[in-house]
């Protein structure tokens, strides 16, 4: 029975998911979430190029936030460099704005040769560069994060499994991995797969730098070094590689004078739906595009509480770059760690919380730390009026320092939260 048009598509598209392992990795929980894909191409441009790598990356990270920037570079190749960001009126047009501006991404892509000279060089060096290779056969690859970049060329999956080059240089010289093409042509579509199985192997395992990203994939080779095509294990898990116990790399907060830092302690929740490392964020808009807030938890009732609702408690303590959690109790605050103040606590506490109304049943005032201190430590109980789950309400992102059960407190989720932002978002 002949496909249509359209079913020979989905076949190709799925074709290529399945061989490189992302079906398998989708079906684990790993989708892109939490990680930060930036493609420098213009997606509106009238060929439909843009737009297409666009869409194949987001195929393999349903999850991922995937942004766009379209390179308008200077007269004469002079030190300014415009950028229009995702349909916005963002243009940047210094170094300085741009190094800050791509720090927010884990991996950039470009699927069009472009050189961008030493001075941008420079600042992709920092970060895991993908580009097509290029679809000159034997010819040179494209100029796009030579050197440092992760090349990519094309292959097609012959009928009996077996794996054979096109026309779009996969032997070529500097040539680092080929992939499959999802449902088009060229070795545009091919860098996007392996953008994916960065992103999938950013989320398992951690920070991983563009050197060991590259020592990572080689190991996945499907059959031999001829092709260079790399897939994800079916079950998951990459021998090189171990799951950290931070996910991410520590962000660098803006010096300041008497900077404060938080700890907001949710507590007797019903289950935990973040872990450690996890970068917690409100709805906000970044670059135009509005990003969901973190779910946290779901409200409820372990540990010594009696009916579902969410206890609250906030600790100011002075801020320390080096901060690392390691074990965080009531006996803490009473051992002279200055708490936050009822207005701090209440700012943790607003009606964005649930996303519905709530009602504060109870002003947890510390006899204990009352008499030690002669002032009280401030807590709530609070009870949602509609949805139980819990999100991060702050304007600014905090991170999750610690997960786990106590007596008192039952399943609760520790977030450090700094007051001034370390991530440029705004509200």
């Amino acid at each position: 029975m002949s496909l249509t048009y359209k079913e020979y598509k989905e076949k190709q598209i799925k074709e290529t998911l399945d061989f490189h392992g992302v079906t398998a990795w989708h079906k684990l929980g790993y989708k892109g979430k939490g990680k930060k894909i930036l493609l420098l191409e213009d997606i509106n441009s009238t060929s439909g190029h843009g737009k297409n790598v666009l869409d194949r990356i987001k195929l393999g990270l349903p999850e991922a936030d995937v942004d766009w920037i379209t390179p308008q570079f200077g007269l004469d190749n002079d030190v300014i460099y415009n950028f229009k960001a995702n349909n916005d009126d963002i243009i940047i047009e210094d170094l300085e704005t741009f190094e800050k501006y791509i720090d927010y991404y884990d991996i950039i892509t470009v699927s069009k040769g472009t050189d961008y000279g030493t001075q941008l060089d420079e600042i992709f060096k920092k970060k895991i560069c993908i580009t097509s290779a290029g679809n000159t056969f034997g010819g040179e690859i494209t100029d796009a994060f030579q050197g440092y970049g992760l090349q990519v060329a094309s292959v097609r999956l012959l009928s009996n499994g077996n794996l054979a080059g096109t026309n779009y240089n996969p032997e070529g010289e500097g040539i680092d991995f080929s992939a499959l093409t999802f449902d088009l042509r060229g070795t545009s579509f091919s860098s996007p797969v392996i953008v994916i199985m960065a992103a999938l192997i950013l989320e398992k395992y951690g920070y991983v730098d563009s050197r060991k990203m590259r020592e990572v994939l080689k190991t996945l080779y499907t059959q031999d070094e001829k092709y260079k095509v790399p897939a994800l294990p079916e079950n998951g898990i990459i021998k090189i590689l171990k799951a950290p116990t931070v996910e991410h790399p520590e962000p660098k907060p803006e010096v300041v004078n008497n900077m404060n830092m938080y700890l907001v302690r949710y507590g007797h929740l019903e289950r935990i739906l973040v872990n450690v490392g996890d970068v917690c964020q409100a709805d906000i808009t970044w670059s135009g595009k509005l990003s969901p807030a973190t779910q946290i938890g779901i409200s409820g009732n372990t540990g010594i509480s009696t009916g579902t609702h969410t206890h609250i408690d906030v600790v100011r303590v002075p801020y320390d770059p080096n901060f690392r959690y390691k074990k965080y109790t009531q006996q803490d605050i009473f051992n002279g760690n200055p708490p936050a103040d009822k207005e701090e606590l209440h700012y943790f506490a607003d009606d964005t919380l649930f996303k519905a109304p709530l009602v504060i049943t109870t002003h947890y005032l510390s006899k204990e730390y009352e008499k030690q201190f002669n002032r009280v430590h401030p807590a709530l109980d609070v009870v949602s009026q509609g949805a139980k789950i819990i999100y991060w309400n702050r304007s600014t992102r905090g991170r999750v320092v610690h997960t786990g059960y106590d007596n008192g407190y039952g399943n609760n989720v520790v977030i450090a939260f700094f007051d001034v932002s370390f991530d440029s978002y705004e509200k």
